[in-house]
């Protein structure tokens, strides 16, 4: 049975689980023996932080943002803030998770220039799967955030969990981008796309012209959209029009929302309009894309 909205999950809905490890409300840490204390969702949820889940043994069939992944033993996923998650199946998984906010996330990822190509890709791509050398050292790596989060007397403990985050995210980004031949750092047009796209993230559902986009970042329409095209071989509009297919594909299948309801939600000036920017991109209109399995 759907919905009418979404439900949203974030840190501050796990602080009463008293073994799990949080900093504030920023941070939070959960051990491979602390899953069974948290509650299967019944229901999509949209999560609200970044999140590193490592499978350690089971099995799981979940999805997110409507596509399908089966997950097992050795696979790390990386979600992203606003992604919809829906658990199908569960087969006794054991697994180990890094939750932080997407305030807290943006401070870690700007520390982690160096490897930005390698981390979006990993976020883009969401399931990875790593050899057993490398689990333990995500093992390892959970296990020392979750005992310095802990660790409430070590006056140096925010700037520790911070550092250790950005090592561990250069980490599995070896890990996981075994072949990475795109520049390891980043030139200013990938600078521009970044900036771009975070705001992007925030203000799709609000905000479609490319020129308030630009607006926000100081530059020209023109120059956004070069160097958005020089950086990964799309326009802002490409970007803008993923976000916002995406979000209508997850409130389609995922809610009792209405066509119109959507329609508002996402901004378009009516719901025809939104009906046939739907087909143009996906070839199917939005009742048909409901109704049916894809």
């Amino acid at each position: 049975m759907k919905q009418e909205k979404l439900n949203i999950i974030t840190i501050q809905d796990f602080k009463k689980i008293p073994t799990l490890s949080f900093l504030d409300e920023e941070v939070m840490v959960v051990n491979n023996n602390d899953i069974y204390q948290i509650p299967k969702p019944s229901y999509p949820v949209r999560m609200k932080n970044f999140v590193v889940a490592f499978c350690i043994s089971g099995k799981a069939q979940i999805s997110i943002n409507t596509i399908n992944y089966n997950v097992s033993a050795n696979n790390v996923m990386l979600l992203s803030p606003e992604c919809v998650l829906n658990i199908n199946e569960m087969d006794s998984p054991k697994a180990t998770f890094l939750v932080f906010s997407q305030k807290y996330g943006k401070e870690v990822i700007s520390l982690c220039s160096a490897i930005w190509n390698s981390l979006d890709a990993m976020i883009r791509t969401v399931n990875h799967s790593v050899t057993e050398e490398e689990g333990k050292m995500i093992l390892s790596y959970i296990k020392k955030l979750s005992d310095c989060c802990n660790d409430t007397t070590n006056k140096y403990r925010r700037e520790i969990v911070k550092m250790q985050i950005v090592s561990f995210l250069h980490e599995l980004c070896n890990a996981c981008i075994k072949e990475d031949s795109q520049k390891s750092y980043l030139t200013r047009e990938m600078q521009i796309f970044q900036n771009f796209f975070q705001l992007a993230s925030q203000n799709f559902k609000v905000e479609h012209s490319v020129a308030f986009y630009a607006d926000k970042l100081c530059i020209s329409p023109k120059y956004l959209s070069m160097a958005v095209k020089q950086a990964v071989n799309k326009t802002p509009s490409e970007t803008i029009q993923g976000f916002l297919i995406q979000e209508a594909k997850v409130l389609l299948k995922n809610t009792n929302m209405t066509i119109k309801q959507i329609s508002n939600d996402l901004n378009f000036q009516n719901p025809s309009f939104f009906c046939r920017y739907f087909r143009k991109y996906v070839g199917v209109s939005p009742i048909e894309y409901r109704t049916k399995s894809f």
